[in-house]
């Protein structure tokens, strides 16, 4: 189980790498767009780990990914790092999240 959550993790955390890479090559102002993406879940002035998403709740809940509305922030990460690199991904949603 151990190694199946830090499989998913990786899996996570390949686009929000993707687009870190990317961004270094952007003039400033095309970047800040895509650096709100990534602060959105993780930032929050100067304390780390902790917005509106990950403030409050039970971290160790297994509705904490749905609390924090993960499926849509994960998605929002692949359509940016698809934007930056130009390599389109097969996955459809039929309502995609906004």
């Amino acid at each position: 189980m151990r190694l199946q959550m830090m499989r998913e993790g990786f899996q996570d955390f390949e686009p929000r790498l993707t687009i870190l890479e990317a961004i270094k090559k952007l003039p400033a102002e095309e970047r800040k767009p895509y650096q709100t993406l990534l602060n959105d879940i993780s930032h929050s002035g100067d304390r780390h780990f902790g917005d509106r998403r990950l403030l409050g709740g039970n971290p160790h809940l297994s509705q904490e990914e749905l609390r924090i509305d993960w499926p849509a922030y994960l998605a929002r990460t692949y359509r940016a790092a698809e934007e930056l690199t130009g390599i389109k991904t097969e996955g459809k949603w039929e309502e995609p999240p906004k």
